[in-house]
């Protein structure tokens, strides 16, 4: 749609995006020969659905020129299908992101993070009672009295619910500025490299806000205690403050100012008194250059661990901050 001679347009739309016949490989029956090398099949279907939008204005009054544009678009990510027997993929660390039908793709099943325990007595009350005070704190979920694989749970969002971008260009007689925001909202990410320096099991590895629980200090934050071992993916004392759960499940939401552009093209007439030279502009341009987020890690708009752990920060090098200055010639 197109208003005001064109200078305000709108564009919206609906979409559903199937994917059909994906390559998984599900594991065959005993009784079928399963040699442990599970044979890839076209079974698998997913689904991604929203909304995009896209609306721009433009104006000229006499020698100033602007112009603004936006995009957004929210998505749906669901796997509906994967084979029979009630195929699941795991990635990411120790299985904290799992892909399985009725969820999104490379979902995050966690443990749930509770405090941490402060008295015996509430050590005692709880479904962790060779727990001690200081130790971190877990759901049960299914109210078991036991915490283990089964209090694990999908939760937050690896897709973001909306992504969106605005882009702003102005100019007056010879200066010119371009500016491009982008930014998402709604999702979450899974910050692996805090969990590697929070988890108090190793002094070769703390932040320098670390401030862990002691019986002087009764902190919010889990006792500093050696792990006894057994990874992050299931949980016993020995491993109680590294197992995966939402402790380091972050919000991964930003804005950030991806391109900035200044320009100034130098008057014709100034030009006219050196030969062979047609236009001049000088510029400067910077790329990254902020980001506004809560996200503690070092880049909220990391890639992830491949396409079924997309929601994993593994200490992901960030993206870098850069200015450019230039002259373009025109002969």
């Amino acid at each position: 749609m197109g208003l005001l001679e064109d200078r305000l347009t709108l564009s919206a739309d609906y979409y559903v995006a199937q994917t059909r016949q994906a390559l998984v490989n599900p594991v065959p029956p005993i009784f079928l020969g399963n040699a442990g090398t599970d044979p890839y099949q076209r079974i698998g279907r997913l689904e991604n659905s929203g909304f995009e939008l896209n609306v721009g204005y433009s104006d000229t009054r006499s020698a100033f020129t602007y112009g603004a544009s936006a995009n957004l678009t929210t998505i749906r990510n669901r796997v509906e299908q994967l084979g029979g027997n009630g195929q699941i993929y795991q990635a990411g660390p120790n299985g904290a992101a799992r892909t399985e039908v009725g969820y999104e793709i490379g979902s995050f099943y966690l443990y749930q993070y509770d405090g941490v325990f402060q008295t015996a007595d509430e050590v005692a009350a709880s479904a962790q009672p060779e727990a001690s005070p200081g130790d971190a704190r877990y759901r049960d979920i299914n109210n078991d009295g036991i915490i283990n694989d089964l209090d694990r749970v999908h939760v937050g969002r690896v897709f973001p619910k909306i992504q969106y971008g605005v882009n702003l260009t102005a100019g007056y007689a010879n200066f010119d500025i371009a500016a491009l925001f982008q930014g998402v909202q709604g999702n979450d990410v899974l910050n692996v490299g805090k969990w590697w320096v929070d988890r108090g099991d190793d002094n070769s590895n703390y932040r320098t806000d670390y401030n862990p629980w002691t019986l002087e200090n009764p902190t919010n934050t889990p006792r500093a205690v050696k792990s006894g071992g057994g990874g992050a993916g299931a949980y016993s004392a020995a491993n109680n403050s590294r197992i995966n759960s939402t402790r380091w499940l972050e919000n991964g939401s930003y804005l950030r100012l991806k391109n900035l552009q200044i320009g100034y093209n130098v008057p014709q007439t100034a030009l006219n008194k050196v030969k062979g030279i047609g236009s001049v502009r000088v510029y400067l341009t910077g790329q990254n250059v902020f980001t506004i987020t809560k996200y503690s890690g070092y880049d909220p708009e990391t890639p992830g661990g491949g396409s079924l752990a997309r929601g994993i920060d593994d200490g992901t090098y960030p993206v870098v901050r850069s200015y450019t200055a230039g002259i373009q010639l025109g002969f």
